[in-house]
Order: structure tokens, then C-alpha cells, then sequence
């Protein structure tokens, strides 16, 4: 069992040097530049399909959030195939 599944854990570090939010409000247009910072965790688990670990499928759960804030998160997952050379 133990050769057959993986567990991880994957960190990003997200930077955006430049966003232009640009928005209408009673006919006016706004403009505003910020620079944000965010982030991403995932907890991947990995099935490897065959014996030789050429193959795998990865069931990824995360987290994302840009800016640190409550407006800017996303909570979701992710399904991948694998191939290793």
C-alpha cells in the first residue's frame, strides 16, 4: 500500500507587481493600482497506476488567496494525470 499512494504538500508564494482595477461609479471612471500579495496550499494525494510509477493520478484539495483577504479567496480542488520520465 504504501508504494501505491503519495501524500504532499504544496506552498506558492504569489506576487502581483502591477493591478489596474479600473470601475465606473455614477457615470465617473475610477482607476487604482495595487500590488498584491497572496498565496496558495494544496494537499495533494497521488495514486500511482502502475507498477512502475510512470503513470499517476493526483486528487488535489487548496486553498488561494490574493491580497490576504476575505475578498480575494478561492477554496477548491483539482484533478491531474500524470506522466513521469
Amino acid at each position: 500500500m504504501r508504494d501505491v499512494f503519495d501524500l504532499g504538500c504544496n506552498l506558492k508564494i504569489l506576487a502581483v507587481f502591477v493591478e489596474n482595477a479600473e470601475f465606473r461609479y455614477s457615470g465617473e471612471k475610477f482607476c487604482q493600482k495595487n500590488r498584491l500579495w497572496g498565496g496558495e496550499i494544496g494537499l495533494p494525494v497521488i495514486w500511482h497506476i502502475t507498477k512502475t510509477k510512470r503513470w499517476d493520478l493526483q486528487f488535489e484539495p487548496y486553498f488561494l488567496t490574493l491580497g490576504f483577504s476575505r475578498e480575494q479567496m478561492a477554496f477548491g480542488t483539482k484533478l491531474l494525470v500524470g506522466f513521469n520520465f
